[in-house]
């Protein structure tokens, strides 16, 4: 089990092509309510809660789609992996709190997947403890609908990871995924760090973007380096710079936020 802090993001380098636009909200067509257990999320302080809302815009902007001519049926959701170089650079917070704001701000519907399945997160974060999740789901123990929870005052869905596991089953994950992204804008899926686990490198092919999160003062070169070259086959979209405040030492010492442009 792992810990997470409330870093306050510097925010999110993203370039947008000059033809996309951002998404269309979410058409009125009957779906399927889903009745999940309310539960509270943790609020950021103020100013990290507008930086989140800010990368949240961004998110939505690089993302944007051109819904074309027919719009009797809803576009599938958008799948964003999240991950870090190291672990405690903040991928889990930053997660949870940019898709929290993607669904209270923007009003769009966002599910949060903690796929982190050796170092649980996301319930942790919650107070939740061990709570049936995606383990229990590929384990045939619970159906979907059964471990799904959700942020209370129009929060987003969670998935939690379940009980820790460490025997690759985070390959079955796709499937959950897609279930989700029938019903969801977005789906944030919060994956290991690249140091730990090679599962964002994998998963992040075929996904429709990927961020990595790094940690002022405390990401190395050495280590972002290896995690580009771990994403260099994944749409990498952006980077979100945690704890960017501090003294003249340590901003000196911060990794700078990156820019990176997927191909047209």
């Amino acid at each position: 089990m792992k810990t997470t802090t409330t870093a306050d993001p510097i925010g999110i380098e993203m370039a947008t092509s000059s033809g996309a636009l951002p998404l269309e909200p979410s058409y009125n067509e009957p779906h399927r309510e889903l009745d999940a257990p309310e539960v509270v999320i943790p609020r950021p302080q103020r100013k990290a809660e507008e930086r989140y809302r800010l990368i949240a815009a961004r998110l939505e902007a690089v993302l944007g789609r051109r819904t074309g001519g027919e719009r009797s049926a809803r576009p599938l959701g958008r799948v964003v992996l999240v991950t870090s170089p190291s672990r405690g650079d903040g991928k889990t917070t930053t997660t949870l709190h940019v898709g929290t704001a993607l669904s209270r701000a923007l009003g769009r519907r966002v599910a949060v997947v903690d796929a982190d399945l050796s170092r649980p997160g996301l319930a942790p974060m919650l107070g939740l403890g061990s709570a049936r999740g995606v383990v229990d789901v590929l384990d045939g123990g619970a159906n979907l609908d059964e471990v799904l929870l959700r942020g209370e005052e129009n929060g987003p869905l969670l998935v939690p990871s379940g009980a820790p596991i460490d025997d690759g089953r985070a390959r079955g994950l796709a499937s959950i995924v897609n279930t989700l992204r029938e019903y969801n804008d977005f789906v944030l899926v919060d994956t290991p760090s690249l140091s730990d686990s090679s599962d964002a490198a994998l998963l992040g092919r075929s996904a429709d973007g990927v961020i990595l999160v790094i940690r002022a003062g405390s990401t190395r070169e050495e280590a972002l380096a290896s995690a580009l070259e771990a994403l260099v086959d994944a749409p990498l979209i952006g980077c979100v710079l945690n704890d960017h405040d501090g003294g003249p030492e340590r901003r000196k010492a911060a990794t700078r936020p990156v820019v990176w442009e997927e191909d047209a």
